[in-house]
């Protein structure tokens, strides 16, 4: 009867165990494309932004000085936006998942896009 009783709790805590590692990987899964989507919705804003930016710039008819100018500014005043967007999401995610998110500012967020999809966002 006691080998029955430890079978038994044997039993429940490899099934409790082996539930708890799938539903990690899982629950790690889903955090790394919600990271994924979060870096392209990111990326993209920027990129909406730039073409913004080439509309307004043209529309003005400003020389290139003052184009290149008005560029180094709005590339500086939106990597510290992301930086700072960055910083407010990577706070809701568990010290235990850092390892799962493959960027910490804009400029490796970048660079994590352009490895997933093969492409320049330059």
């Amino acid at each position: 009867m006691k080998l029955l009783i430890v079978s038994f709790l044997f039993g429940c805590c490899l099934t409790y165990l082996l539930t708890l590692i799938s539903s990690s990987i899982k629950a790690a899964k889903v955090l790394e494309d919600a990271m994924t989507t979060y870096a392209i919705m990111m990326v993209s804003s920027y990129e909406v932004s730039l073409i913004s930016l080439e509309k307004e710039i043209i529309s003005l008819k400003l020389e290139n000085t003052q184009a290149e100018r008005k560029r180094k500014i709005h590339n500086k005043a939106f990597e510290v936006f992301a930086n700072n967007q960055i910083k407010q999401t990577l706070n809701f995610i568990p010290i235990i998942h850092e390892n799962i998110i493959n960027f910490k500012n804009f400029k490796e967020l970048r660079t994590y896009i352009e490895s997933k999809t093969g492409r320049n966002h330059d």
